[in-house]
């Protein structure tokens, strides 16, 4: 039986299983086979770009869920409290399917039909187990044990000692109870909410998981790009300014220091636990579970496999206990908004925040948004049709004409929601002014870049799918020699676990037998600090493409996958398209940016020249006085 099990494991468990029976397929787009090892073992990464190269997993997944969400009915299914909650799950789920899709592909190509009866994948991966299963394979989870170091005895005696201190304590505290931190910190932002009441202007709503570093006017900090810039602007010019920030919670020690330093800003972890009132206990949505469960399961067949049951499951997790919370986040949050009373709330991220846009416009408080990222056709943010329940802001900003004409002629808005204001971020006055000769000189001093050495900017993807996406571009594109190129790898803002980047260009390396680039990887460096320093840039399909062209650096784009260059930077000639390491040394042997013509029609069609903060500033105002909805949306 030996022959017929083949084994999924991550990187740190391949060694260990040099001489497990069958055959390992390490999953991880880090690693890559080292030659000469005891045991050949084959690495999923080049498995997965060869699959991406042929098939865009992105549209093709949306698409089919798309149509499997209409024929079950699910945007009726969802229609709760006059709320289209489907939108908000749509957003998660995409990926869900995205990544069944993935490894239904891998199998075939890894497990071709009678090869293996047994399959072992890791307790990480259930998204693979599944696939698996639905092929008819039988599945054993292995489960993730974490390194444990041995404990000595001494280390025994200390952890007694420690337990027997934190029993006296709490009878201590039982015969002489005090305030708990969390407690005495939810008195103080008690009182700030209350010295917030007695002047409410504009409320924002942001992430602190989409903070960046900003360095603007000599100042350093971490915020929303998006957002803190124009909420800077309204307080200058006298506007009140509450900011309710998502992620930190006045409970936790290491939060606590950023919240109690910002006067504006309160958590909503302060919001839920004033806010909430015990009705909200008796929301059930479990019938609705129950009767998505009972109804008939539409296909979705992938390549021979029904992943249809599959992707039920996944949306059964968002119905029950999930969709509860989100109703009971939105009655928080009226009850919030009905005390605080702003004259406007003001958010990006738009798909994500339903709750909060549908109690404010219970409310009669008008809602603006700010694009954040690239709107290309098919954008899931964004493109969502117009259906009963579907929750919308009244205003959405976004940075140029193109992206104006994407939301009204595919994302089902009306001509007035829309309007034309540019981008906070990308003020054009303020990227140009910079210093570059002192970025330079900075950034490469910071990052021990060799004198003589060009300075590439690489930017990548987050989560599963987005990493081997970007781990591919890297194979096919910068796996070779690089003599004397300094990559640096700039992580997505959401990104807080170790990069595995550098791992994967030694081990390209080591397999072609040359010497690895430099790689420095970054993250909490401002991003166009970094651009004003560089020589080049690469990207897929990140914003930094976009960013580089504002800088004016020389621009490549990896045309190599299925999903590639989805707002036509080739076809506009503010990038070049690259499919090889070859192409790449060519373009950094004499990089040079777009010429001024073609940059200045790309910047015409997605960016509005002038004071973009004050322009959404304008709208933001004008919304809170009824003064009809700010700029001109078509000029």
């Amino acid at each position: 039986m030996s022959d017929r099990l083949l084994t999924f494991a991550n990187t740190h468990e391949a060694a260990d299983l040099v001489a497990a029976p069958g055959d390992v397929v390490v999953l991880e787009p880090w690693w890559t086979p080292a030659p000469g090892t005891a045991r050949p073992m084959t690495a999923a990464r080049p498995v997965v770009q060869a699959i991406l190269e042929r098939i865009d997993l992105q549209a093709d997944s949306l698409a089919r869920l798309d149509a499997w969400a209409e024929e079950a009915g699910l945007p009726r299914l969802f229609l709760l409290d006059e709320v289209a909650w489907w939108d908000r799950v749509r957003m998660a789920v995409r990926w869900d399917l995205q990544e069944l899709m993935l490894w239904r592909h891998v199998l075939a190509a890894v497990a071709p039909a009678g090869r293996y009866d047994r399959i072992v994948v890791p307790g990480d991966r259930p998204a693979l187990a599944s696939a698996g299963r639905a092929l008819g394979f039988d599945v054993e989870i292995r489960p993730i044990v974490a390194d444990a170091e041995p404990v000595s005895p001494v280390a025994i005696a200390v952890r007694i000692a420690r337990g027997v201190r934190r029993r006296a304590a709490r009878i201590y505290r039982r015969v002489r109870p005090r305030p708990r931190p969390g407690d005495v910190r939810a008195g103080i932002l008690g009182d700030r909410f209350e010295a917030l009441t007695a002047s409410p202007g504009v409320l924002s709503i942001t992430w602190a998981g989409a903070f960046q570093v900003l360095e603007t006017e000599g100042r350093r900090r971490v915020a929303d790009p998006y957002l803190a810039l124009v909420l800077d602007r309204l307080v200058a010019e006298g506007c009140p300014v509450t900011t309710v920030v998502m992620g930190p919670s006045h409970r936790r020690e290491a939060d606590w220091a950023a919240i109690e330093d910002d006067p504006r800003m309160l958590p909503t972890s302060i919001v839920r636990e004033r806010w909430h009132r015990p009705e909200d206990d008796a929301l059930d949505s479990e019938p609705l579970a129950s009767a998505f469960m009972d109804a008939p399961c539409p296909p979705l067949e992938v390549d021979g496999c029904d992943l249809g049951p599959l992707l039920r499951e996944s949306v059964r997790g968002y119905v029950g206990k999930w969709l509860d919370d989100q109703r009971r986040w939105t009655r928080c949050a009226e009850r919030f908004l009905a005390e605080l009373r702003p004259r406007g709330l003001f958010i990006d991220r738009e798909g994500t925040r339903i709750s909060w846009i549908a109690a404010a416009q219970r409310l009669g408080i008008p809602v603006t948004s700010i694009q954040h990222g690239m709107i290309y056709p098919g954008n899931p943010d964004f493109c969502r049709p117009r259906h009963p329940g579907l929750v919308r802001p009244d205003r959405t900003c976004v940075f140029g004409p193109y992206e104006r004409d994407i939301l009204v002629t595919q994302g089902g808005y009306a001509p007035d929601e829309v309007v034309v204001t540019g981008s906070p971020r990308t003020d054009l006055d303020a990227v140009l002014t910079r210093d570059r000769a002192a970025d330079r000189e900075s950034v490469r001093r910071e990052l021990r870049v060799a004198q003589g050495d060009r300075l590439l900017v690489v930017s990548v993807a987050h989560n599963t799918m987005g990493e081997f996406h970007s781990a591919g571009m890297i194979a096919r594109v910068l796996g070779g020699p690089l003599p004397g190129v300094h990559v640096v790898i700039k992580l997505h803002p959401q990104d807080r676990a170790a990069s595995g980047y550098p791992e994967l260009f030694r081990g390209l390396a080591s397999a072609g037998g040359y010497e690895p680039p430099t790689v420095s990887v970054v993250r909490d460096l401002d991003l166009y600090r970094l651009l004003g320093a560089a020589d080049a840039h690469l990207g897929q399909s990140s914003t930094v493409l976009t960013d580089a062209v504002v800088a004016g650096l020389p621009n490549m784009i990896d045309v190599g996958q299925a999903h590639t260059d989805v707002i036509g930077y080739v076809a506009a000639r503010v990038a070049v398209g690259v499919r090889s390491v070859d192409d790449v040394r060519t373009f950094m042997g004499h990089p040079r940016p777009p010429a001024p013509a073609d940059r200045a029609a790309f910047m015409d069609a997605h960016f509005r020249t002038g004071d973009a903060i004050g322009l959404i500033a304008d709208v933001i105002r004008a919304a809170m006085t009824g003064d009809g909805m700010g700029p001109d949306p078509t000029r």
